[in-house]
């Protein structure tokens, strides 16, 4: 008799035990569910923000437009002297090459240069 019933204690906790795997199994199909809607929820915002940041980068490029139509004067004024100032440094960069070009091409060719530079500069004294 004694063994019967522990028997039917021993049954009584292996049916115990599965229905706690089974709703372990539940709770763990559950939160998978729920990790599958958050990542679907994660890519739609994902997708709204590609959207928005293009919604606001053309935002962006209309506001530098009415900007620059407003300041036109502003902004004509500081593009002429910045080609002006452009256009300075490349005047006294070539002045200063032409004046210096046997230096220049000196350093870039070496010594045979060097030497053909002074046989042309003193060609009338050979």
């Amino acid at each position: 008799m004694l063994a019967f019933k522990l028997v039917k204690v021993q049954i009584a906790i292996v049916a115990l035990a599965t229905k706690m795997a089974a709703a372990s199994t539940e709770g763990m199909t559950l939160a998978q569910s729920i990790a599958k809607i958050a990542t679907l929820g994660w890519a739609a915002a994902m997708d709204v923000a590609k959207v928005a940041l293009v919604g606001l980068g053309i935002g962006a490029v209309i506001i530098l437009i009415v900007l620059l139509v407003t300041h036109w004067k502003l902004v004509k004024r500081v593009a002429v002297d910045a080609l002006h100032w452009i256009e300075q440094a490349a005047k006294t960069a070539f002045g200063w090459l032409k004046k210096n070009w046997p230096l220049v091409l000196g350093i870039l060719g070496g010594p045979f240069v060097l030497a053909v530079v002074e046989i042309v500069k003193h060609w009338g004294a050979i």
